[in-house]
């Protein structure tokens, strides 16, 4: 029975704002006495500023079935959702509302578990995951608690009650979870146990973003790369029920490793990562200072340092990676976590490379390379961080030459420093011609010389300016070091990740590139032949597919186009040689498809499928790359109706005919004099035949169909 103490819901409180429940639908609400509290708990938010009424949005990205937008602290749902299905209404609702109630916990959560861990730390990525996992979780729980109440309180002896939750994984896990529960618990207790029952199914299938809650979310605020590639085979939350706090997480990653990670108090304690045998490929210890402050160590399977880096309190620090040949890479950031400084090391401890950066903005400013010798060069970037400008020096310090190189990274001009003080400025220009002027050690110059500079010297140039297109910072600390056949490159300016490839064990790769925004830009397949296989390119914003190409062996392709703002799905086919052989638009409740002659461009057929009763209508082109005929067919396949105008026969004939369902037809034909009427038996015998002149209506389509809708592309 429902609790009867709680007050009903009437679907007047100001908390629903725009969202309109049915009268059905708040019968379902009533049956469950936590989504009435919730409500009531939303109602009184709604009058204290703390939430927005519930809103109805046309779009809602990432999310089309409704969602809880965190800035707004406001639920959103599209319109369709509460004037559809009343399953599907109050599941949906059940789901969001655990978002919204479970707010305040989230941000506790998250200023416990988050945001005191660097952005630079290596285990950011699974300590940031825990937060929107969690928050998926919860919601789920959510779900799950409000449809166990609604299906029990509807049930009636000999019926069951009224389900509005689907079989699926996550509800399955919490239910058995639940059915399971330990004796002695309490209730709060028990709901955070199923609260992680509900992050470990979601860390593995979550559908928000391209790759699921748990890359998606956390990659789009770390700007990090996951332990290793691919959605996680499953999770485990460890936790303390009385505190709700989580004491270890692991993951099961596609390769059969498995990483675990270790906290207290909200710090990661400790992480190791091991192989399907058990063997540790990576291991990391943590300390903390009383002032805020802490380091991490990582060490590889065989125990040795790779890295170890040290991160204050005002988010700033120092990351350090060592090399299997002792030498180091020592990078320093602020607390924006701009780069600063990068600094490498050989083995016996001397300086060979410093690349600087501009500490608000992270851009790069200069590269130091010391040579073997103990000469240097230097150079500066520009606002493109590209080279501008490189200087070498000797071993005492004594500028030998400068390069500048102009906006496409030729050189432009070199100036070489000689013995005697002087020095010597050569111009150089794009056709192998410049000029020369001599400065004295006392600043006099010379007259100006026109110069044309032979083959050598300008394949010399052409090779300085391919060096200098190549110069840039080193890639960051542990980036050497991932896991899973993965080979990470990043944005050494603030170690966000740029770009992925992942060496699968069959030898096919993966190469994926990330936006600004830390999004799936791009997405590329190859097989173990190095061939494409498909190419999937997203929206930034909402981690949508926009586009996606699959590659055929043959050489042909499939060209899939996604419009999010009018919903429509284009699909274009192409042969071997690049020509197109097909088309395919998809919008709203039908599909059309279009047939194409190849060689010449002109379509072949046009066939208009409906979703609704599954009929389809079949265009076809004439010799003249008209349309000829056309015919529908009913969800059986059985043809209903034709169409067809034969240009051949005498000035032009226009022909209707509709079939019965006892197998006759009837026909209408028209000439340019006659509209001619006739039936057809089964068995193909002509009854009834009659003639009336023609209408100018008939003329009309004659005209019409004569005239033709071109077809061709």
């Amino acid at each position: 029975m429902m609790d009867t103490k709680v007050q009903s819901v009437s679907g007047s409180e100001a908390f629903w704002g725009d969202v309109k429940p049915t009268p059905g639908q708040l019968d379902l609400v009533n049956k469950s006495p936590t989504l009435v509290s919730q409500i009531h708990e939303g109602d009184r938010r709604v009058a204290t500023g703390e939430n927005l009424p519930m809103a109805v949005k046309g779009d809602i990205p990432g999310d089309p079935d409704g969602k809880y937008d965190l800035q707004k602290r406001q639920l959103q749902f599209p319109p369709r959702l509460f004037g559809g299905d009343n399953d599907m209404a109050l599941s949906t609702f059940a789901h969001e509302m655990g978002h919204l109630i479970y707010a305040p916990q989230d941000r506790a959560f998250k200023q416990k578990y988050v945001a005191n861990v660097n952005p630079r730390d290596p285990g950011v990525y699974n300590a940031t995951a825990m937060w929107p996992v969690r928050a998926e979780g919860e919601a789920e729980y959510n779900r799950w608690k409000v449809g166990s109440e609604i299906e029990r309180n509807t049930a009636t002896p000999g019926h069951p009650g009224t389900s509005i939750n689907s079989d699926d994984p996550t509800m399955n896990a919490i239910a058995s979870a639940n059915a399971n529960r330990p004796a002695g618990l309490t209730d709060k207790q028990n709901e955070n146990r199923l609260i992680r029952t509900g992050m470990n199914s979601m860390a593995t299938s979550g559908s928000h973003g391209a790759d699921g809650t748990y890359d998606s979310y956390t990659r789009r605020i770390t700007g990090a790369a996951p332990t290793e590639p691919g959605k996680m085979v499953s999770a485990n939350y460890a936790g303390d029920d009385t505190t709700g706090d989580i004491t270890s997480a692991s993951q099961h990653w596609e390769s059969g490793d498995v990483s675990t990670q270790n906290y207290k108090d909200g710090k990661l304690q400790s992480t190791r990562t091991v192989d399907p045998a058990g063997k540790p490929l990576q291991t990391s210890s943590y300390t903390y200072a009383p002032n805020g402050s802490y380091s991490v160590t990582v060490k590889n399977g065989n125990g040795r340092t790779i890295q170890q880096s040290n991160f204050n309190a005002d988010r700033s620090g120092v990351e350090r990676g060592f090399n299997p040949d002792g030498s180091r890479l020592e990078t320093q950031f602020n607390g924006q976590n701009h780069t600063t400084q990068m600094t490498q090391y050989d083995s016996r401890g001397h300086e060979t490379q410093k690349d600087r950066f501009d500490p608000g903005s992270g851009l790069d400013i200069s590269q130091l390379v010391t040579h073997p010798d103990g000469s240097k060069t230097l150079y500066w970037f520009n606002a493109r961080s590209s080279v501008g400008e490189q200087g070498d020096y000797d071993a005492s310090g004594k500028p030998v030459a400068t390069y500048e190189f102009d906006d496409s990274g030729r050189v432009a001009s070199i100036t070489r420093f000689n013995a005697d003080g002087s020095r010597t400025v050569n111009t150089v220009g794009t056709n192998g011609t410049g000029t020369q002027v001599t400065v004295d050690k006392q600043g006099n110059r010379s007259a100006v010389q026109h110069v044309t500079y032979d083959q050598a010297t300008q394949q010399s140039y052409d090779a300085r300016s391919r060096l200098a297109a190549t110069i840039a910072p080193p890639q960051p600390v542990g980036s050497h070091d991932a896991l899973g056949g993965q080979t990470n490159y990043y944005d050494p300016a603030n170690n966000r990740l740029t770009k992925q490839i992942v060496t699968n064990p069959d030898g096919s790769k993966t190469l994926k590139s990330f936006t600004d925004k830390n999004t799936l830009g791009t997405e590329v397949q190859y097989g173990p032949d190095g061939k494409p296989v498909s190419s999937t390119s997203y929206d930034p914003d909402s981690g949508l597919v926009n586009q996606r190409i699959n590659y055929a062996a043959d050489g042909s392709r499939e060209d899939i186009r996604i419009h999010h703002d009018d919903h429509t799905i284009s699909t274009t086919r192409y042969n071997a040689a690049g020509q197109i052989t097909q088309t395919r638009t998809k919008a709203g409740d039908s599909e059309k498809i279009e047939n194409y002659d190849p060689q010449s461009g002109r379509v072949i057929t046009v066939e208009t499928v409906s979703d609704v009763d599954g009929s389809r209508t079949v265009s076809s082109s004439n010799a003249y790359g008209h349309e000829g005929a056309r015919e529908t067919y009913d969800r059986t396949g059985r043809q209903t109706s034709s169409v067809r105008y034969r240009p051949d026969e005498g000035t032009g004939t226009l022909t209707y005919m509709t079939r019965n369902t006892d197998g006759s037809q009837q026909v209408d034909k028209i000439d340019r004099n006659r509209h001619a009427f006739y039936s057809v038996d089964r068995a193909g015998r002509v009854h009834d035949r009659r003639s009336i002149p023609l209408s100018t209506e008939d003329a009309g389509a004659l005209a019409q169909w004569k005239a033709g809708w071109s077809t061709q592309r």
